[in-house]
């Protein structure tokens, strides 16, 4: 996976959402990213890339010495997400 590919797949996730019509309602099998394998979750998918991403870059960067990580944090409580 390079990083034009990884886009592009991102950005395939989001056309297909947005074709899935108005959200608040529950999501059928219809829908266009339901329908084409996709999650029903924005919030993983932005990890799903964000660890594809770290990967990438983690293999290209290895020959020279340099690592690289990355950090996702779960739900964390507050007044806006008791």
């Amino acid at each position: 996976l390079t990083v034009p590919e990884l886009a592009l797949l991102m950005a395939e996730f989001l056309h297909d959402v947005a074709a899935s019509g108005s959200a608040g309602h529950f999501p059928g099998a219809d829908w266009p990213h339901v329908y084409r394998g996709w999650p029903n979750t924005a919030y993983g998918m932005s990890k799903l890339g964000q660890i594809a991403l770290t990967k990438i870059h983690a293999r290209l960067l290895a020959p020279r010495g340099i690592s690289v990580n990355c950090c996702c944090p779960g739900s964390v409580a507050t007044r806006l997400n008791p």
